[in-house]
């Protein structure tokens, strides 16, 4: 059908707004993989020569994107001009307030939910917490590289990231610390090659990795980080690797108000197509979920969230509003910015 295809297009200026986003994500995500391979060379430089200046050098990327660089970029098209209308005035998400005014200075405020996280008063070591449950190593630590990425662009945030190993090695760790999101997949293998930890070692703080103000800053991060997958350790029991990811977190779920612990943002990764009850407020994300997926999609379930209870809305001053779990963590602050209406016309 894409031949003889209409396009029509309400508002160039939401087109625009659409396709700058698009473009910027992708400038800025290739900027930060061109410092990275930049840094790990001279990090490899280092390490030969000794010499610790190198690494205040030369780390400043490209401002635009390098060759071969692909951009895919999605136009909505539609059958006819009242359906392209009414999807451009509902936007994903977004709610839309109308100031009072005369039709020529009228202007709308454009209200979107931000990933913008800080951790609750009492939270321990003062950080957002997040789960890790993966049976394959790489995939573990694919994730806890892409989340200390992610949690870099937020200094005030400090970050703990623990793992774990199958879907009953996880809920022992929710049962035992409180966390802000655990993200999971759906199918596990028994382990039978993995460290178990010992008894006096379960009785303390379960093995993490720590982003924030106390890191250790003579040792990179990610020197940081091989260091944890050195020694990775587990709670392994018998017949662990039974349960899948989907059904330990539909027992977090239901054990949600019954557990003496905050309950955390949940979200599968699966590499198959699940559908969920709308009351069910696990998020199911497809394979693999890209470094640059992750905020769009938990600012795509922010107002969800709250509608199931999971979260709760607070209002703050100016009519601002921020989005914080039971435990007192922010997720989400309320973006509030004017546009002039005149720009959102129909054809």
């Amino acid at each position: 059908k894409a031949l003889g295809t209409r396009v029509h297009l309400s508002s160039l200026e939401q087109c625009k707004n659409f396709l700058n986003e698009d473009t910027l994500n992708a400038m800025m995500e290739h900027q930060r993989s061109h410092v990275d391979e930049g840094m790990q060379k001279k990090n490899m430089a280092i390490e030969k020569e000794g010499d610790l200046k190198v690494a205040n050098r030369g780390t400043k990327g490209s401002n635009v994107p390098g060759k071969g660089t692909v951009l895919f970029i999605t136009v909505p098209v539609f059958a006819d001009r009242v359906s392209a209308q009414k999807a451009l005035e509902k936007i994903k998400e977004q709610d839309i307030v109308l100031v009072q005014g005369n039709e020529s200075s009228s202007k709308e405020i454009i209200s979107r939910h931000v990933f913008s996280p800080l951790p609750a008063p009492n939270s321990p070591r003062g950080s957002f917490r997040i789960l890790v449950a993966d049976d394959v190593a790489m995939l573990r630590k694919g994730l806890v590289h892409a989340f200390v990425d992610i949690f870099s662009q937020f200094p005030n945030c400090p970050l703990t990231i623990c793992t774990a190993c199958t879907a009953e090695d996880a809920l022992r760790a929710i049962a035992s610390e409180p966390f802000d999101l655990m993200i999971s997949d759906n199918q596990f293998a028994t382990p039978t090659t993995l460290t178990a930890l010992s008894p006096e070692e379960e009785k303390r703080d379960r093995p993490h990795v720590f982003l924030g103000a106390q890191t250790d800053s003579s040792v990179p991060m990610r020197q940081n980080i091989k260091n944890f997958f050195t020694t990775e350790r587990f709670t392994i029991r018998e017949g662990d690797g039974a349960l899948s990811g989907l059904d330990a977190l539909v027992q977090i779920e239901k054990a949600s108000h019954s557990s003496p612990l905050p309950f955390p943002v949940l979200m599968l990764l699966s590499g198959h197509k699940i559908h969920l009850p709308n009351d069910c407020g696990i998020i199911i994300v497809q394979k693999p979920l890209k470094k640059s997926q992750f905020v769009p999609v938990m600012e795509s379930h922010a107002l969800r969230l709250v509608k199931l209870d999971q979260c709760v809305k607070v209002k703050k001053t100016k009519g601002s509003s921020i989005i914080m779990n039971k435990f007192g963590t922010q997720i989400f602050v309320d973006d509030r910015r004017a546009q002039d209406s005149s720009n959102i016309t129909s054809n």
